[in-house]
């Protein structure tokens, strides 16, 4: 039999090979042997992320149920709504029974609770686990550079044309009448908020309108992908709020004080951030799902 070279196999063909044993040892089912497959490669691809970490390792599965118990700081705040969906109770509203269909706010029947509540993200949580995490914080400073005149495709215009040409929000004069006003540090947020209405059947018996978020201090190919998208809240309801504004409204308070006062964020790696966030783009529909999977 003839022997076969130490150099026969490349690292990844005997990587390959070592996981199609695991599988056929285990008798892994075929669909999670792909989806290993696929996260091996993505680690492979992420490799120069992986480079940046003191000291990268896979952890296993008691380890990694502690590091996301210890992570996950981000909680939704719960808020009563009347049961058919018309409008929300803010925390001032001492109103008994909706104004709109006159339904009772509270069941005297089970100790005066809410008949129904609902849950709403807040944009300071996320932007703050965001700039907390070094990775997406370098990926926020899109923005900055672009600002800066950092960014790869910078170029001189040539002629009339491209002097006018928008290639992104932060090229539009709305922005830059407010850029050394509000935009004053490099880790000052931008958002977009939209809302829309879904349904998840071809009847369309129920209709569910969704407030969503986008953060445009990513470059435009990751800011319309999915997992870079935020999805605040579905407000409840078999058709359209009669005040919509009663939910809106709550979301656009927490927006003012980002944008006025600010926040401050300590970060792992012993940084002290300060920023703002401020809404540059409101909109009545979120982006087209050919847009989300650039």
């Amino acid at each position: 039999m003839e022997n076969v070279g130490p150099n026969s196999y490349t690292t990844s063909e005997l990587i390959s090979i070592e996981l199609y044993d695991l599988v056929k040892e285990y008798s892994i089912p075929r669909d999670a042997y792909r989806k290993l497959v696929r996260l091996m490669n993505t680690t492979i691809r992420d490799n120069d992320k992986l480079a940046r970490e003191s000291n990268p390792q896979i952890m296993h599965g008691p380890q990694v149920e502690k590091m996301m118990q210890q992570q996950t700081t981000l909680s939704a705040h719960s808020y009563d709504v009347c049961e058919n969906g018309c409008k929300l109770y803010n925390l001032e509203d001492e109103a008994t029974e909706c104004q709109y269909c006159s339904h009772d706010r509270f069941d005297s029947r089970n100790s005066n609770k809410p008949f129904q509540t609902m849950k709403i993200m807040s944009i300071g949580d996320i932007v703050s686990g965001l700039i907390a995490n070094p990775v997406t914080r370098e990926e926020l400073r899109y923005r900055h550079n672009l600002d800066a005149g950092h960014h790869d495709d910078d170029e001189q215009p040539d002629d009339e044309i491209d002097r006018i040409f928008i290639r992104d929000v932060f090229d539009a004069d709305d922005y830059q009448r407010i850029r050394s006003t509000h935009f004053t540090n490099e880790h000052d947020i931008g958002i977009c908020i939209q809302n829309d209405g879904f349904v998840i059947d071809k009847r369309g018996s129920r209709l569910f309108a969704i407030i969503h978020v986008l953060i445009l201090n990513y470059s435009p190919n990751l800011r319309y992908k999915n997992e870079y998208s935020i999805q605040l809240c579905i407000l409840p309801g078999k058709k359209k709020p009669a005040s919509f504004s009663s939910y809106l409204s709550l979301i656009l308070a927490e927006i003012q004080w980002l944008s006025t006062h600010g926040m401050v964020v300590n970060t792992p790696d012993n940084l002290s951030i300060r920023l703002r966030v401020h809404c540059v783009v409101a909109g009545g529909d979120i982006p087209g799902k050919s847009i989300q999977n650039w």
